[in-house]
């Protein structure tokens, strides 16, 4: 009768140890799960504000281009809660009646550009003196 005490005790161990395995297999699955979802979402908020970067920078540039900027390079002051950065360089290309506007957004250590070429809007006018311009090209590098 003894050795069955001893035996019930011993598989009683083995199930604890088992199931101790189990949940701590658990607890690790739900922390790398939990590290994922934080890195996703981390990731979409940086994209969003990427975006919204390229988005205002395309806006300022079509300012800068519509009041007779055709060269230069801007910096533009963001909200020091976005934690960005957005610069313009405008260049005026062979055509009298193109402007390309590289726009650039960092957040953090990302980085992208966005490309615009702007084309003047009424052929035969001056682009000097005229605030016609249209985005004919847009590519992201």
């Amino acid at each position: 009768m003894r050795s069955r005490g001893h035996s019930s005790r011993g598989a009683s161990a083995v199930v604890l140890v088992a199931t101790l395995v189990l949940i701590s297999a658990a607890v690790v699955a739900l922390a790398h799960l939990f590290a994922v979802e934080a890195k996703r979402t981390r990731d979409v908020r940086v994209e969003t504000q990427m975006r919204a970067l390229l988005l205002a920078g395309a806006d300022v540039a079509r300012q800068k281009v519509s009041a007779h900027f055709t060269s230069g390079h801007f910096e533009i002051a963001i909200p020091e809660a976005a934690q960005g950065v957005l610069a313009i360089d405008l260049k005026q290309v062979a055509a009298p009646a193109q402007i390309v506007a590289e726009i650039t957004a960092r957040v953090g250590t990302r980085t992208t550009r966005q490309d615009l070429i702007f084309s003047h809007a009424r052929q035969g006018e001056n682009p000097e003196t005229s605030s016609e311009w249209v985005v004919t090209s847009a590519s992201m590098k």
